[in-house]
């Protein structure tokens, strides 16, 4: 307790030189504390499914073109399980909006459309109820749903009596089933794409519907690749293993149908893979990179605190010569350098509070999970070992080496207070690492900054500039004429508006997702077999996904070496 109350009193005593080491604690510590709490609420979280490591996404590869699609036919679906023995199951699922008809209001919703044995593949069960069954999807079956545990709460106010009720979704009635899980996320997407190129939604579903087997060519042909499927592998079957069989599977397709196979083969991915995608590898990259920015601050401090020492000669001096081992003086130095981690550490959790709060606004739409990161118990806990760490880091070297302290020539009259050869050579050591931390951050936030401007100064083909999207929903519109009709009537309000030039159509925004579909010209009045109808020219619109791209983490990369080496560099100079 002496060495403290001693450590806090020379800390006030040189308010400038606490302020400063402070704040650049404070940037450090901050910084790492606000990594660790986005890699907790993203790498290490867990997906909330049993035996999720063995659950896979089956992907579509151009062997050719090296052109991936994240979606299969139904016809490859039932290929797979058909002719593979890797799987226990094979389920696939879809969204769309439909109605909700509640008597005295209607609702907007997107229910999760699913083969019945997807709760099978997920391994998920019910909080009341059952699951749906096969015999669901019959098409002579009653129509039945499943609710969320929390639309079960908040519209049935928990009520037990919940099961048999009904509910009318797009003017047809469904009978309640069963509730899901409290807080089942189902779909879960490795960064949902904006606008109406968006494949799925993820968060929790009001609505799990029964999928029927797809009917009429455009939905059961071979180059309608429209649905998303997800399987879990047998016991004691590895991915290897699995990924072995789907190659030998693709190349019996391509060779029985080679119209809309050829080229093409199936890869595994393995589910957490396919949730956080890049994010797997980019958080850990701007984990090193704010872990740089932490030891180029402990590295400045050692300096200060080294310099700080020739001024403490004589008072480290009479200490000495009152009988303080050196074991003794280290540990008081040691205790000032633990006061203003400790100091640095609660101001670092500030900066963390406030950096999160612009990490979750960035990157809302391309890390999965990061909305949930905040500092908790966990992240404080990290924040103080952090802080001891650091302490000993940049406070051991400067209090060892003050330590090494001549008491006969310290006190001598006329003792010259400045740094002696030997400290001069430790004080420009530090200060070439320190330069070679802060020269390498700087080359890597160079080379991140030049790859941000060549990807924002890409030649779309387009000028998206001054463009407003509007997403709009027809499911309600019984007709195509009805839906004609709705988009004639929108496109002449927005046109009658100041200002706007021009309104146009489109299905899906470019650069938000991938669609790649066959279709077969119709003749008027004539009944053709489906091999004997005009095939159009494929026409393969592989869009940049934006989940493709880790900008998001380049961009934080950027940001935090930024600040940290400006006010490296403003310290060393």
């Amino acid at each position: 307790m002496t060495d403290l109350k001693f450590a806090v009193r020379q800390l006030l005593k040189n308010p400038g030189f606490t302020v400063v080491a402070m704040l650049t604690l404070a940037l450090g510590i901050g910084a790492n504390t606000a990594v660790f709490s986005v890699a907790k609420a993203v790498l290490f979280r867990p997906l909330g499914f049993e035996g999720a490591d063995r659950l896979m996404w089956l992907q579509m590869l151009n062997r050719q073109s090296g052109a991936g699609d994240d979606r299969l036919s139904w016809r490859e679906i039932v290929d797979i399980r058909e002719g593979t023995q890797s799987f226990e199951a094979v389920a696939t699922f879809g969204t769309g909006g439909v109605i909700w008809d509640q008597g005295d209001r209607t609702q907007y919703v997107s229910p999760l459309r699913v083969t019945p044995n997807l709760g099978d593949v997920l391994r998920v069960r019910p909080a009341l109820g059952r699951m749906l069954q096969p015999a669901d999807a019959l098409e002579s079956a009653e129509a039945v749903a499943m609710i969320s545990h929390e639309l079960w709460q908040t519209s049935f106010a928990g009520a037990a009596d919940v099961l048999g009720h009904s509910v009318r979704l797009d003017g047809k009635p469904y009978t309640i089933v069963g509730v899901l899980p409290p807080g089942l996320q189902f779909p879960l997407e490795r960064a949902p794409s904006l606008g109406t190129g968006s494949l799925v939604e993820v968060g929790v579903k009001d609505f799990w519907l029964p999928m029927p087997d797809p009917r009429g060519s455009d939905l059961t042909s071979r180059e309608a690749r429209m649905f998303l499927p997800i399987a879990r592998l047998k016991p004691g079957v590895t991915q290897q293993a699995a990924q072995s069989e789907l190659i030998t599977l693709g190349q019996r397709l391509a060779a029985d149908f080679p119209e809309t196979n050829r080229h093409w083969s199936f890869t595994l991915t393995s589910f957490r893979d396919q949730v956080l995608g890049r994010t797997r590898q980019g958080i850990p990259l701007l984990a090193v990179a704010v872990a740089a920015v932490l030891l180029i601050c402990c590295v400045n401090l050692a300096n200060l605190l080294l310099a700080r020492g020739v001024t403490r000669q004589h008072e480290l001096a009479v200490r000495a010569a009152l009988g303080a081992r050196r074991g003794r003086i280290i540990r008081a130095l040691l205790w000032e350098s633990v006061v203003l981690a400790v100091l640095g550490g609660g101001l670092g959790i500030a900066v963390a509070q406030t950096a999160l709060h612009g990490i979750r606004g960035l990157a809302s739409t391309s890390v999965p999970f990061i909305r949930d990161a905040h500092v908790d118990g966990a992240a404080l806990a990290f924040t103080a070992g952090l802080s001891v760490l650091t302490a000993a880091v940049f406070g051991l070297l400067p209090a060892w080496r003050q330590s090494r302290v001549e008491a006969v020539e310290s006190l001598r009259g006329g003792a010259r207070t400045t740094a002696g050869p030997q400290l001069r050579a430790w004080q420009r050591g530090l200060l070439t690492a320190q330069i070679a931390l802060v020269l390498a951050l700087l080359a890597s936030a160079g080379l991140l900054l030049e790859s941000f401007r060549r990807l924002v100064g890409q030649d779309l083909g387009y000028q998206p500039r001054s463009v407003i999207v509007l997403d709009l929903s027809t499911y309600n519109l019984p007709t195509n004429d009805d839906a004609s009709r709705f988009y004639r009537e929108i496109h002449a309000a927005l046109a009658a508006q100041p200002g706007v030039e021009s309104v146009g159509t489109i299905q899906s925004t470019p650069l938000t997702g991938r669609w790649t579909f066959n279709q077969r010209a119709q003749v008027f009045g004539r009944s053709l077999a489906i091999e004997d109808q005009p095939l159009k020219k494929k026409m393969q619109m592989v869009f940049i996904d934006s989940s493709s791209i880790p900008f998001t983490s380049h961009l934080l990369r950027f940001v935090f070496c930024y600040i940290g080496i400006s006010h490296v560099l403003t310290q060393v100079t």
